[in-house]
């Protein structure tokens, strides 16, 4: 789930002790704007332990959804890749198409020399 985890902010000055995350996380690997999720995480600066986090899915007021949970795996991914500042997201031209996925054909393909046209016993008593 943290591959759909996008739009990552951070904010390190809101106090001395604490530093904000915001970011959005697609659901169900829907693009809709309307099922994307916002969320905000408060992270202690010292330690990075999470100390409260809100989401606008369902369970986002326990603060344990997995909406917050991948995106803390993805923050822990950027930094133990050596990353001192966010990479920038991706723009819609750099992502290839997923539209364009082929998909298992139900079906094994033949040359039409090999295919029988009949029509059907149901359809000739339409008639």
């Amino acid at each position: 789930m943290k591959d759909f985890v996008h739009s990552i902010k951070i904010n390190v000055n809101p106090s001395d002790t604490f530093i904000a995350v915001q970011a959005q996380c697609n659901s169900s690997q829907s693009g809709a704007s309307e099922r994307v999720k916002a969320l905000y995480i408060i992270l202690d600066k010292i330690t990075g332990q999470p100390y409260g986090a809100y989401c606008t899915c369902a369970v986002g007021l326990y603060q344990s959804c997995a909406h917050v949970g991948a995106t803390l795996f993805q923050l822990a991914d950027l930094v133990s890749m050596g990353y001192t500042q966010l990479p920038d997201d991706p723009t819609c031209t750099e992502k290839l198409c997923a539209w364009t996925d082929p998909k298992a054909a139900a079906v094994q393909p033949k040359l039409y020399t090999e295919i029988e046209f009949r029509k059907s016993p149901e359809s000739s008593e339409n008639i």
